[in-house]
């Protein structure tokens, strides 16, 4: 498996990979289940072939390893892409650093 971050395609291409394609269908819709992610996938195109199985299969791996996020709700898992969109609170104390020369 790739591990590299997400790319989000900005439009539907049919010659996509079938992970980019849901991944496209996925930041259209903000968060999804996997059968509401196939809708919108064969929305944007009739004759897409991929299955609830299939996304599934390509989906829950990239959860897995923190490549998208979801939440459980009632057993089923809700994928998005949300990132942090809040500031870190958190501060650094700068006082007694040295620059290195």
């Amino acid at each position: 498996m790739n591990l590299e971050p997400i790319h989000v395609p900005y439009r539907y291409n049919k010659d996509d990979s079938d992970e980019q394609k849901l991944i496209f269908a996925l930041a259209q819709l903000g968060k999804a289940t996997t059968n509401e992610i196939v809708e919108k996938l064969k929305q944007a195109n009739t004759a897409e072939e991929i299955t609830t199985v299939q996304a599934e299969e390509i989906l829950k791996p990239l959860y897995d390893h923190g490549l998208i996020n979801g939440e459980k709700k009632d057993e089923k898992l809700i994928y998005n892409l949300h990132k942090i969109l809040t500031q870190n609170s958190g501060r650094t104390d700068l006082n007694g650093i040295k620059d290195v020369s």
